[in-house]
């Protein structure tokens, strides 16, 4: 799956091809067909692997008393995985894989990216309701932060990995904090 989703996360879903992969990984295609069962199958696994390796990045991060810092944190949480894992980023939100393509509804995705977006929803309406955040309505502000997010973690990915990370981490910083003081009551 890693090797999959390197070659998607380079070329798309074209550039896929079972054999070089296969071969890449030291095994052969009617390996390849045995535990994912077709070339969709292998990329629907590596979608929902993508799905569930980042939220469980955004459930993993404690939940306080304070919902501001705990947006501070799964912004942070976001940016994390994003960097440590590039491929699995590009695979879910590059538009590489279409989400529910298949025309087999047993083959799509249950559960798409912005599943990991609950968490988001969840402290934004803890913030609402304990009065230390200004909201409306929790996922259009929950779609604000994670568009925030999601534009200076993909630019940093794409056009900013020469800068120094730690110049990359204090601009991130400052991001964040720009979009919490927009939220905070």
């Amino acid at each position: 799956m890693d090797a999959t989703a390197q070659v998607v996360a380079r070329g798309g879903v074209d550039a896929l091809s079972l054999r070089q992969v296969a071969s890449g990984c030291g095994t052969s295609t009617n390996a390849v067909y045995a535990i994912f069962g077709s070339r969709d199958g292998l990329l629907s696994a590596v979608m929902m692997e993508a799905v569930r390796s980042f939220t469980a990045e955004q459930r993993a991060v404690a939940e306080t008393t304070d919902a501001l810092a705990d947006l501070l944190e799964l912004g942070r949480a976001y940016r994390r995985w994003a960097l440590a894992h590039p491929e699995l980023y590009a695979v879910m939100f590059g538009g590489r894989i279409s989400l529910g393509a298949a025309d087999d509804p047993a083959e799509r995705i249950p559960e798409g990216p912005l599943s990991g977006m609950q968490p988001i929803v969840e402290v934004i309406e803890r913030g609402a309701g304990t009065g230390t955040m200004r909201v409306r309505d929790s996922v259009t502000a929950a779609v604000s932060i994670w568009a925030g997010v999601h534009g200076f973690v993909s630019l940093e990915i794409a056009q900013w990995s020469h800068s120094s990370l730690i110049e990359r981490d204090a601009l991130y910083e400052i991001h964040l904090l720009a979009i919490s003081a927009h939220w905070a009551a």
